[in-house]
C-alpha cells in the first residue's frame, strides 16, 4: 500500500510540473490516514472522489468530503470551491445505500448501468419444462431423441 502510495506521487508530481491547472490536495481521513491526490481545477467532487477511490479503495459513495467546512458535493467544481493546491479535505465515513456506488459511477461515466445478459438455455431445456413438474415425460423425450431435432 504505501509503495504505491510513493509511486502514485512521483506520478503525480511530474504530472504537476507540466500542468499548470494541477492541484495537489492532501486528503485527510478519520482514522489519521491522509493520502495527497492530484486533481484539477476544471474537475468536480465526483471526480475527486473516484481519484480518492482509486488511491484508497474507500468506495465514493462512503466518502463524505468537507472542505473549509462545507460538504463538497458530487457537482461542486473544485476551482469554484476554492480549492488550491497544497489545501486539505477531510474526508468523513459514511454508509452507503444500496446501488448508490453504481449510480455515482454512472453518472461520472455518462454510461447507463448495463444489465445483466438473459439467462441462456437449450431446447433440451424447453423440452424438459413441458415434461410436468417432475420433469419425467421431458427425460424420456431426450432419451427417445438425444438431439433434439438439432442434426435435422
Amino acid at each position: 500500500q504505501q509503495h504505491r502510495e510513493q509511486q502514485h506521487r512521483e506520478q503525480q508530481q511530474q504530472q504537476a510540473a507540466r500542468d499548470p491547472d494541477a492541484l495537489e490536495i492532501k486528503v485527510k481521513f478519520t482514522d489519521e490516514r491522509e493520502v495527497v491526490v492530484l486533481a484539477k481545477g476544471s474537475e468536480t467532487g465526483r471526480q475527486l472522489r473516484l481519484k480518492i477511490k482509486e488511491l484508497t479503495g474507500t468506495p465514493m459513495s462512503c466518502q463524505r468530503l468537507f472542505f473549509q467546512g462545507k460538504v463538497l458535493e458530487h457537482t461542486d467544481l473544485l476551482r469554484e470551491k476554492k480549492v488550491v493546491s497544497g489545501v486539505v479535505v477531510n474526508c468523513f465515513p459514511r454508509e452507503a445505500q444500496p446501488g448508490e456506488e453504481e449510480d455515482i459511477l454512472r453518472d461520472l461515466t455518462g454510461m447507463p448501468a448495463q444489465p445483466a445478459p438473459p439467462a441462456q438455455h437449450s431446447r433440451d431445456d424447453d423440452r424438459l419444462a413441458r415434461g410436468g413438474s417432475n420433469g419425467m415425460v421431458g427425460v424420456a423425450a431426450l432419451l427417445e431423441d438425444p438431439v433434439g431435432g438439432r442434426g435435422q
